[in-house]
């Protein structure tokens, strides 16, 4: 009985520590997203670079994905792509691809609405996932 009750101890560690990681990855899912909404440029550049590095180095990417969707990261990473700054639309067009590579179809569909609205230049009225949706 003492073998099984250590390998509850270690379930219950293991579930703690998930929940840790959860927590700190949603809190820098959160600060990047205001990074990118009310940042100067070089801390917008700076987001999207951190995004793209959470979503290609993350086990559960799928996850970060939808997320990262949900709170709001895709239009300003679009309207970054429009920028006079080479690094600016260079660190969004990586961010943007890492979001829609092995996705569901939800961001990819984002994407090539928001494709469809800078071709037409109306980039302001771009309509980004509500919360949940993801």
């Amino acid at each position: 009985m003492v073998e099984g009750e250590n390998v509850e101890i270690e379930t219950e560690a293991e579930s703690e520590a998930s929940s840790a990681w959860n927590l700190g990855k949603h809190t820098q899912i959160i600060e990047l997203s205001e990074k990118l909404l009310n940042g100067n440029l070089a801390a917008k550049i700076e987001a999207a670079r951190e995004i793209r590095k959470m979503v290609r180095k993350s086990s559960s990417s799928t996850k970060i994905r939808a997320k990262l969707a949900a709170v709001g990261v895709i239009e300003p990473l679009v309207l970054m792509l429009s920028s006079s700054n080479i690094d600016a639309r260079q660190s969004s067009l990586l961010a943007l691809l890492n979001l829609a590579v092995r996705n569901e179809r939800g961001i990819t569909d984002e994407l090539l609405a928001a494709h469809e609205l800078c071709d037409s230049g109306t980039t302001h009225k771009l309509v980004v996932p509500k919360p949940g949706r993801v």
